[in-house]
């Protein structure tokens, strides 16, 4: 993952993340999640996918508080300006990055896919 050096989030909160903790197939999906559970009010998050080539595929959605909001990838995904993500997934790691409003990084996570 591109999550090293761990950088510090800019968004203030109390954050946890999901992603698959093993390398997962190639035909499968990833559920990612995101939590805040400090609370607060209901937020609207990007999640950007980085895959091993470079190529980004982002989401928004909807953080309500102390609640997870999971997105699943590839399916809920697109590529680019009008693209969608792949039907098979790429070998490698895939860097997971969340931020809020405003490109504030909220988190860094990511899979591999074997």
């Amino acid at each position: 993952m591109a999550c090293t050096p761990r950088l510090p989030a800019e968004a203030g909160g109390r954050w946890r993340t999901r992603a698959p903790r093993e390398p997962i197939p190639r035909t499968a999906r990833a559920v990612l999640g995101l939590r805040n559970d400090s609370g607060g009010a209901s937020l609207t998050v990007t999640v950007t996918v980085r895959a091993p080539g470079g190529e980004e595929s982002t989401r928004e959605t909807t953080l309500k508080p102390r609640t997870w909001a999971e997105v699943t990838y590839p399916a809920d995904f697109r590529r680019g300006r009008g693209g969608h993500a792949p039907a098979r997934l790429a070998r490698g790691t895939h860097t997971v990055l969340w931020h809020a409003s405003g490109g504030r990084l909220i988190s860094c996570d990511g899979f591999v896919v074997k």
